[in-house]
């Protein structure tokens, strides 16, 4: 993906929700983490090469929709609290299975359960940055900084008690900030977070980021507001007037683009910010300022991940099959894109 930005001279915004991954794997490969995450993994994977073991500990649960185990896949984000988190949830059915099983792992003490719980706190937040950056039906762009910010503030108010969990975030602190920081430096997060209006100025963690994405809003809007027609006024009726000098006034006036844009912007960032739940994209639909749709087009369309295109090339995958190799290039686009807007067209594939 890098080598096809450099290819076709694209500006190239690193895919956040794989940078949050390897914040979490930067955590993992701890010293002090290495242990208890081994002996987790090792009671996991006893369960799934032993079937009679498994098949023990989902009947102890006693219930119609028993829990299975996750292990833990580098590759696969966010497995790693998955793991933790079922481990945590069944620890009570684990350690009855592996108390009357021949050969298994000795199980989890209560201290290691405790570091585990804390563990799957830290790392809670990631799982949710993650999902919320990875989306494909709603706009993710804007999103990369205020997550970021919630990151940041979660992993600060943190109050640990084991010492497996205070190292963890302290290590955690230092690792954001070298790995996530710099998003809030990019031209185009920062436009499309303060073109958000459930954002603003108030979605970064810096107040100068803040002022820089004003900066670059208003050179934005200025260079559309160029090349966009002016609206002209409607011409006066003639009637008299006692105040011909105003009338004189007001035609030799200079319009400045400039000073439009200006309070283009002031009146965006003083109305009040929107909820949560709202649509940016619908919200400048619904708009009257056209530099404003113009922008909302050309910025918030820009996925935050690479997720959609490699759930893309996992279709292309599944489509180009075996029985299926004589397919022409243009029929497989097509196919693909039929395929990723049926939701949109009501069609089926």
């Amino acid at each position: 993906m890098k080598k096809a930005c450099v290819s076709l001279k694209y500006k190239h915004l690193p895919c956040v929700a794989h940078t949050i991954n390897l914040l979490v794997q930067d955590i993992l490969k701890q010293p002090i983490l290495e242990e208890i995450l081994s002996k987790c993994k090792t009671v996991v994977s006893f369960f799934k090469r032993s079937s009679t073991a498994y098949a023990k500990f989902k009947a102890a649960q006693k219930t119609e929709t028993p829990y299975g185990l996750v292990q833990e896949m580098p590759t696969r984000w966010n497995s790693a609290y998955e793991m933790i988190k079922r481990v945590i949830l069944t620890n009570e059915y684990i350690s009855v299975v592996l108390a009357v099983s021949h050969n298994a792992p000795s199980p989890l003490s209560a201290e290691e359960i405790d570091v585990l719980k804390e563990i799957s706190i830290l790392l809670a937040p990631c799982a949710d940055a993650t999902l919320s950056v990875s989306t494909n039906t709603n706009v993710s762009i804007s999103l990369i900084i205020p997550v970021i910010c919630e990151l940041f503030h979660k992993v600060n108010g943190f109050d640990f008690k084991t010492i497996e969990g205070i190292a963890a975030a302290d290590y955690m602190k230092i690792r954001l900030r070298e790995r996530l920081f710099a998003y809030e430096t990019r031209t185009i997060p920062r436009i499309a977070t303060i073109l958000d209006p459930r954002f603003k100025k108030q979605g970064f963690l810096a107040q100068s980021n803040s002022e820089e994405a004003a900066k670059a809003l208003q050179e934005e809007l200025n260079s559309v507001m160029t090349t966009t027609p002016r609206p002209q006024p409607a011409p006066p009726t003639e009637e008299p007037t006692r105040f011909s000098f105003l009338k004189t006034k007001m035609e030799t006036t200079v319009q400045s683009l400039r000073a439009d844009s200006i309070i283009l912007l002031r009146q965006h960032l003083e109305k009040g910010n929107q909820p949560e739940k709202c649509d940016p994209l619908a919200y400048w639909e619904m708009s009257t300022d056209e530099p404003f749709k113009k922008i909302s087009k050309k910025f918030l369309c820009i996925p935050a991940s690479s997720c959609e295109s490699e759930r893309l090339f996992s279709k292309a995958g599944q489509m180009i099959s075996d029985r299926r190799t004589r397919l022409l290039p243009s029929v497989v686009d097509k196919l693909l894109f039929l395929n990723k807007n049926k939701n949109i067209n009501k069609i089926k594939i």
